[in-house]
């Protein structure tokens, strides 16, 4: 996630899309729905596993599925949060 974001940064993608017509909201949605898939699917798997594998028998596995995609939508957040916090920083 993090290399994604200084990669976007080094090649200016952001910058280009929006010369090109691209607005902020659909450069934004595009990260959020590309994290929240990957999230999805690696999720599933873990509740899965916990659940099946009878490493957590005794556990919802709605409420596991819940509890790790709000994990995973914070580090989300965490990362977008120390992206904007070098967002002036030259050489990054």
């Amino acid at each position: 996630m993090i290399t994604g974001g200084v990669m976007e940064r080094e090649a200016r993608l952001r910058e280009g899309m929006r010369m090109m017509g691209m607005r902020s909201s659909a450069f934004y949605a595009s990260w959020v729905a590309t994290y929240v898939l990957l999230y999805l699917f690696v999720v599933t798997g873990v509740v899965l596993l916990l659940t099946v594998g009878e490493i957590l028998p005794r556990s919802s596995p709605s409420l596991l599925f819940i509890w790790l995609m709000q994990l995973g939508n914070e580090a989300r957040k965490d990362q977008q949060q120390a992206k904007s916090a070098f967002h002036g920083a030259e050489g990054i």
